[in-house]
């Protein structure tokens, strides 16, 4: 079993100084493995850029996310509307977009999605305390989190073990097929 203290740490610790070019190359690897390469060679520095501007959330968490919500499809859509490759609903983009005085957005373009994506984790964080805490909320909302009584969700667990395994890609150069 994992030291759940460890665990949590380790997620919220990032990786400084970030290699942006090594996020670059675990975003073109993990989205190959998907076979859902970005539409663009930019997108991985885009991507990247942002992750390394994040702060407070490590590279490996987002990438996490990303690649649990929308599996590196930019163009993803879920059946309850939420879209791109964080899965943002529209709702919460919105609120996000106005936070950092952005008035228009694409939810769809890859810099924006992930950045209001992002904002919206440490919003959570800060919020909620915990990314346990932050990711279940993220998944299913403050109001389902309240109605399942403020339990961590299996979702927040596998980001986790996934983040992980991200880290360890990010930190030793290895390549996505050995995880």
């Amino acid at each position: 079993m994992v030291n759940l203290f460890l665990l949590i740490n380790f997620l919220i610790t990032p990786i400084k100084p970030i290699d942006v070019v090594r996020v670059q190359e675990v975003i073109t690897q993990r989205a190959n493995f998907y076979h859902n390469p970005m539409p663009k060679p930019e997108a991985h520095i885009l991507a990247a850029t942002v992750i390394d501007e994040s702060g407070s959330i490590s590279a490996a968490l987002i990438l996490a996310v990303i690649e649990i919500e929308s599996k590196y499809s930019t163009k993803a859509k879920s059946k309850k509307g939420c879209k791109g490759l964080l899965q943002l609903s529209k709702g919460t983009a919105k609120t996000m977009a106005q936070r950092l005085g952005k008035n228009k957005f694409d939810i769809f373009d890859i810099k924006t999605n992930v950045m209001l994506g992002v904002n919206y984790l440490n919003a959570l964080l800060e919020e909620n305390g915990t990314i346990l805490k932050a990711l279940t909320v993220y998944n299913r909302g403050y109001k389902g989190f309240v109605k399942h009584g403020k339990k961590i969700s299996g979702y927040a667990l596998i980001v986790a073990k996934r983040s992980r395994t991200i880290g360890k890609l990010l930190k030793n150069n290895l390549t996505c097929e050995k995880y």
